[in-house]
């Protein structure tokens, strides 16, 4: 069994939105729910708390190299599981509008529950919206880059120009993302040059050259720059509409 470890649920994003996202999700252990199974018992994470983490792991992914519909489906069948007995006001926005507005995250998450109750009969909610243009071109999108990115290969590559891996949002030019991105990969690879930034031209440097020598022994896919860059523009505007971690 594969276990992969993340120092914090993956998506959290950066500025004031990512003070807001850490401050609510604190309390995830205290308030997690027991399971209990005929073999064995086991802990979840409330409905907020577990709604919130696939919505960040969700976008966090769809920014970069894609999600699939299988994440869809997660999704919607967790909106389902709140609202399936609720004859008035829905139990899914009482408990996550407020909250999600706070941190950026309420348009996405009527706008994956609007694709999908069009792609796969999830039964629809006044707060889903109605933009379902948007709806749309987001169940495209998806179907498009398949299970993280699987059906196009260079989605990973047009990420470079969208977003920092979810963590930003899209709120920048693709120029100054890609400059961001870079930034990013330095910072991992050379912590010290997040505290000392005229070090950074010397990392760009060093991690270019690591990815061209890894590609030319086999160990990584060559990437098409201009393909990407070309193609993120699409991307960049349908998920600029979202209004990913805007916060007052």
């Amino acid at each position: 069994m594969h276990y992969e470890l993340h120092f914090e649920p993956a998506g959290v994003p950066g500025g004031k939105a990512g003070d807001y996202v850490r401050k609510m999700l604190e309390d995830i252990q205290e308030t997690a729910v027991r399971v209990e199974n005929n073999e064995f018992s086991y802990i979840i994470p409330d409905d907020f708390h577990h709604g919130l983490v696939m919505l960040l792991h969700m976008q966090h992914h769809l920014l970069a190299e894609g999600i699939g519909l299988r994440h869809l489906s997660d999704w919607a069948v967790f909106v389902n599981t709140l609202s399936a007995d609720v004859e008035e006001k829905s139990k899914f926005e009482d408990i996550f509008k407020e909250r999600l507005m706070k941190i950026g995250l309420w348009n996405f998450a009527q706008n994956i529950s609007l694709s999908a109750t069009m792609a796969l009969g999830l039964p629809y909610q006044e707060w889903m919206g109605d933009n379902k243009k948007l709806a749309q071109a987001l169940i495209a999108d998806i179907f498009a880059g398949g299970n993280f990115g699987a059906k196009d290969d260079g989605r990973v590559t047009e990420g470079i120009f969208i977003s920092n891996r979810g963590k930003d949002g899209v709120r920048h030019s693709r120029l100054i993302q890609a400059v961001l991105t870079l930034n990013q990969v330095a910072y991992t690879h050379c912590p010290i040059t997040k505290k000392v930034k005229i070090l950074l031209p010397l990392a760009w440097c060093y991690c270019i050259g690591r990815r061209i020598i890894l590609v030319m022994m086999g160990k990584r896919k060559k990437s098409n720059l201009i393909s990407a860059y070309k193609k993120s523009d699409s991307r960049r505007k349908l998920y600029a509409q979202m209004k990913l971690f805007e916060v007052e």
